[in-house]
């Protein structure tokens, strides 16, 4: 979970082995991290009802983090107010 979420369930895919960016980040690496996000989105649509979502990567000078990953931040129809804590233990619990 990233510790300051844009909203509710905003969660980062982060690999262990360290890659820079998008143009060095090996192919079968970011297959994971898809496959990852791909499962995480279904988790969030069927626990926390999220309405859609959107997959971020940064690349250059918009890279804060000198390492790669991938943010998969959750959209809501209506917003909703719950801390990381919360969320995290809703999708967590089963």
């Amino acid at each position: 979970m990233d510790i300051n979420p844009n909203t509710p369930a905003h969660t980062l895919i982060v690999p262990k082995k360290h890659t820079l960016d998008i143009t060095s980040i090996d192919n079968d690496t970011l297959l994971k991290i898809v496959d990852v996000a791909k499962l995480l989105s279904k988790r969030y649509e069927e626990i926390l009802k999220i309405d859609g979502f959107s997959l971020s990567q940064n690349n250059g000078i918009c890279q804060e983090v000198k390492h790669f990953h991938m943010h998969l931040i959750p959209r809501y129809k209506k917003k909703i107010n719950m801390s990381v804590e919360e969320v995290y233990k809703k999708i967590t619990e089963r």
